[in-house]
């Protein structure tokens, strides 16, 4: 078992090294810069913030009954979570940077 927060420091490393391979063996083709990889590091790293506690547990079971026909979804949360965290810390980050870290 592992927590949320180790799970989100593995796929960031797993991101990183797969984008830096990637850069490294197919820079020519697929034209990978400095944006590209920051974006997957960021993605990798913030990609489960929006989860509530007990993760997919809460998203599935505990919110349906709760909030019954709610569309809610830790994708969505997590997106609102990464606004806010630039907006609240006014982090200079580029907002098309932004954008492509929450797809």
């Amino acid at each position: 078992m592992h927590s949320r927060f180790e799970h989100s420091l593995g796929v960031y490393w797993l991101s990183s090294k797969a984008i830096e391979c990637l850069q490294q063996h197919q820079r020519s083709e697929l034209d990978i810069d400095q944006s590209d990889i920051m974006t997957v590091k960021l993605a990798g790293l913030l990609h489960d913030i929006g989860h509530g506690p007990f993760s997919h547990t809460f998203d599935g079971a505990f919110l349906h009954r709760v909030l019954p026909g709610s569309n809610w979804s830790h994708e969505q949360m997590s997106a609102k979570m990464i606004d806010y965290i630039v907006d609240e810390h006014q982090i200079d980050i580029d907002p098309t940077d932004i954008k492509r870290v929450k797809v």
